[in-house]
């Protein structure tokens, strides 16, 4: 197991942590945003074995507890900033866009595929064959997609072929007071 630095940012009713893991030099990301405080199973799901039931909310105690490192106000503004980046208001279109390379060249991929998948938990694949997916230049896609659902969004760029890749992204939709 790596070093985990744990973030806490508190939006409103929602707290949003933000786990990394370093394996083999390598840091791995992962978001988790919960309403509450952080629970034991978010942290289980980090790999973090202790006893948190008996502890209440994400404090520095806490976090000291399993030895983990913690910069609670840097990683507060990294995490509100980078929910801010991808927040968007439902009604508005979202350009969705991919820069496919093969050693750091721009390369069209065979075929090209994003798959959105929507709060309500469908999802729809588009596909650059079919023209849903659009071509801005050599391995730069991109795709604008209506925004008609409050929460959060993910979508899943593939190119297959002279251009093996995945990537993966997310954006938040908010509801209007209105």
């Amino acid at each position: 197991m790596g070093i985990f630095t744990v973030g806490i940012s508190a939006i409103g009713e929602d707290y949003i942590g933000v786990l990394y893991e370093e394996i083999n030099g390598r840091a791995v990301a992962s978001d988790i945003a919960r309403s509450g405080a952080v629970t034991s199973d978010i942290l289980r799901q980090a790999g973090v074995t202790t006893d948190f039931d008996r502890m209440a909310g994400a404090t520095t105690d806490l976090v000291r507890h399993v030895g983990v490192t913690v910069d609670i106000d840097r990683m507060a503004a990294a995490a509100k900033e980078k929910r801010m980046a991808n927040e968007y208001h439902k009604g508005n279109q979202s350009r969705i866009s991919n820069a496919f390379t093969v050693n750091s060249v721009a390369t069209d991929p065979t075929t090209v595929t994003l798959t959105v998948h929507k709060p309500d938990g469908t999802s729809t694949p588009y596909t650059y064959a079919l023209g849903q997916v659009m071509k801005e230049s050599t391995g730069n896609y991109y795709k604008d997609v209506d925004l008609d659902q409050a929460g959060i969004w993910h979508y899943k760029w593939e190119g297959t072929g002279a251009c093996q890749a995945v990537d993966e992204g997310w954006l938040e939709v908010v509801g209007s007071a209105f």
